[in-house]
């Protein structure tokens, strides 16, 4: 707002003002926040029984030796054995339906012995929040489904349901159209062409994929490409939009 840039927010509507948090940040606080766990966790997914041992947490010293506060799930290798399962159960939980995905979380809490409401730090938006993004002249609110499902593993029709039904909460909330979509984790496998098909039907305008490239004016607006920016400093940011533009 200070600078005047202009910016898209992309809302999965069932978490919408819950004090619940989403799940993969429920995984970052069970395995990656430094704290003591069972040594031995036990899950059957998808019809089949995993089982992980966890060397005990053994501090700060430790944490920084293996570079925990950098680490991302992009970065190849795993520090510990806490990431290499958090890697793991995010891969897996993407694909799962909504109510399996509820019935692990609520394994692994119980397991890790946490409550199921989030931190304050990582409260979603309520209905007034996204309301007031929306008339503030700068932010256009997207749809980003209802559950955040890896759309390709779904039916067509369950699909649509997920798609259109996001649509029309977050228009009853902003008052006016939402034209834009992002397909939830955005990669060409996390979608098909029926799903282009289907938020092309849906009424929605254009819609984000995440695979890196600069929007052109031949690209698809159904599929268009982005740039995935980290938490860098100024300089390093200016330097990879150089790079980006005139590569």
């Amino acid at each position: 707002e200070r600078y005047g840039i202009p910016a898209a927010v992309f809302v999965t509507t069932s978490l919408i003002g819950s004090k619940r948090e989403l799940w993969w940040d429920d995984l970052e606080r069970i395995f990656l926040v430094p704290q003591n766990l069972p040594e031995i966790l036990k899950l059957t997914i998808n019809g089949a029984a995993r089982e992980w041992k966890l060397c005990p947490y053994l501090g700060t010293q430790e944490e920084q030796r293996e570079g925990q506060t950098h680490w991302n799930i992009l970065v190849k290798d795993d520090p510990s054995d806490r990431h290499r399962i958090y890697r793991f159960l995010c891969r897996s939980f993407g694909s799962l339906p909504d109510r399996e995905r509820h019935r692990l979380l609520a394994e692994l809490w119980k397991w890790a012995g946490i409550s199921p409401s989030g931190r304050p730090t990582h409260s979603l938006l309520t209905a007034r929040e996204i309301a007031d993004l929306a008339n503030g002249g700068l932010v256009e609110i997207g749809a980003h489904t209802v559950n955040h499902p890896v759309l390709s593993s779904l039916s067509q029709e369950d699909q649509r349901t997920e798609i259109k039904s996001s649509k029309s909460r977050l228009e009853s909330i902003v008052g006016r159209r939402v034209d834009a979509f992002s397909y939830p984790f955005g990669t060409p496998k996390d979608y098909s062409t029926s799903t282009v098909s289907i938020v092309k039907e849906s009424g929605f305008r254009c819609a984000c994929s995440n695979y890196s490239g600069l929007v052109r004016p031949w690209v698809d607006r159904f599929q268009l490409p982005r740039i995935v920016v980290r938490n860098w400093d100024g300089d390093e940011f200016c330097r990879r939009l150089m790079q980006w533009f005139y590569n």
